[in-house]
């Protein structure tokens, strides 16, 4: 299981680390990126934690350089319906603009990386398999919705 994890995880290492040196940012600055990318909507630096799995200091300290080089904006969101998820005491940050470029490598890397991935499968195996790894996020994520 923790197996499986590893080498994917060492794979998307291996495709966003170049994207760090050609825009000298740190590794873990592109993985916040392409969280905040992928999610495609603002996230607070609770969800940022929860997903990289970085401490909150490290998670700040990214943060914080990304807003001063004008690739992220904080927001401090409003308590309504289209915002439930996020507390008063919680800045939301999204990406800008200026973060195109990268958002656009981020892209290549991904596609890169999927295509290594389903090599020698046929595009009836790669739908087969992209909905069964859909089905077993969800079942774990509904499963620490009811648990966590």
């Amino acid at each position: 299981v923790f197996s499986d994890n590893y080498y994917k995880d060492k794979l998307i290492e291996y495709y966003l680390n170049p994207i760090s040196l050609q825009n000298d940012l740190k590794f873990e600055d592109v993985r916040i990126l392409l969280y905040m990318h992928l999610t495609g909507s603002p996230v607070t630096e609770k969800m940022v934690m929860d997903y990289t799995r970085l401490p909150l200091v490290t998670v700040v300290a990214s943060l914080q350089k990304m807003k001063s080089r004008h690739f992220i904006k904080s927001i401090r969101p409003t308590q309504d319906d289209a915002n439930a998820s996020f507390s008063e005491r919680y800045r939301a940050y999204y990406v800008l603009d200026d973060a195109k470029r990268i958002e656009d490598q981020l892209d290549e890397a991904l596609k890169d990386y999927d295509t290594l991935r389903y090599q020698g499968l046929s595009e009836k195996e790669i739908t087969t398999l992209k909905d069964l790894e859909k089905r077993t996020v969800e079942n774990i994520k509904n499963f620490l919705r009811a648990n966590g």
